[in-house]
């Protein structure tokens, strides 16, 4: 798989003519480099299923998803950049944006970014933790990006 999967991102204004990223903006500040998509999840098999079942999920119950992998981490784009994902040892984390705070277990950190807009993070074990509540509140960022 490559580091930027084909699909475009909806509503995307523009697209870097060096690295062929989607932005809504023109000229948007970024850095061009990406890595390969397996330098996250090489040291993993259970962690690459386990992020193939979530971009599944996605896909198929939230949106057209397009994926960037960048030196940092793995960034999903719909009409914006709305989730990153970072390969741990054990787990995949995810992080996403909210118009609200969600207090709940499973949200492992939850920071302010802006007057109305929250971080959270999210550990994925296994399959079973993508479930409605977790593709909830993943549209829920997916969608920020309609309005």
């Amino acid at each position: 798989m490559s580091a930027v999967e084909a699909a475009p991102a909806r509503g995307a204004e523009w697209r870097c003519p060096k690295c062929n990223r989607a932005f809504r903006r023109a000229r948007q500040a970024h850095s061009c480099k990406t890595v390969p998509l397996e330098e996250h999840l090489r040291h993993d098999g259970a962690l690459r299923s386990l992020f193939s079942h979530l971009l599944d999920e996605l896909n198929c119950q939230v949106g057209s998803c397009e994926v960037v992998s960048l030196p940092c981490c793995i960034h999903l784009f719909g009409t914006y950049d709305f989730l990153a994902v970072l390969a741990r040892r054990k787990h995949l984390e995810i992080r996403f944006a909210l118009r609200r705070q969600l207090e709940q277990p499973r949200v492992t950190r939850c920071v302010r970014i802006s007057r109305s807009s929250y971080k959270h993070s999210v550990d994925i074990e296994a399959a079973e933790d993508i479930d409605d509540e977790l593709l909830g509140w993943l549209s829920e960022a997916y969608h920020l990006g309609d309005a």
